[in-house]
């Protein structure tokens, strides 16, 4: 997805200046994590519109720990919610 995002520049900045870990991002309805430099942002699919844009149904669990965090991708397959990716990252405090 190709989008203009006014105000990146001065967001991306402030986020390395205050040491962001982690960003929440969202209304594409499509999953991703992606990191830059310090700071990690993360999308979820939608969990259950019919809306799909090439993910299935789909949600994340984040787990906050002082030293790390964690993100788990789970998608929906047929009847249940199954674990599809994980991520690991070391927190730059």
């Amino acid at each position: 997805i190709d989008v203009t995002v006014f105000g990146a520049r001065k967001a991306m900045a402030a986020f390395q200046d205050m040491k962001v870990d982690l960003v929440l991002t969202g209304h594409v309805h499509q999953a991703s994590v992606t990191q830059t430099d310090h700071t990690v942002f993360v999308s979820a699919s939608t969990a259950i519109s019919d809306r799909l844009r090439g993910d299935e149904n789909g949600f994340n669990v984040i787990d906050l720990h002082p030293e790390y965090f964690e993100i788990t991708h789970y998608e929906f397959e047929k009847t249940v919610f199954e674990k599809r990716n994980h991520f690991h990252f070391v927190r730059k405090v």
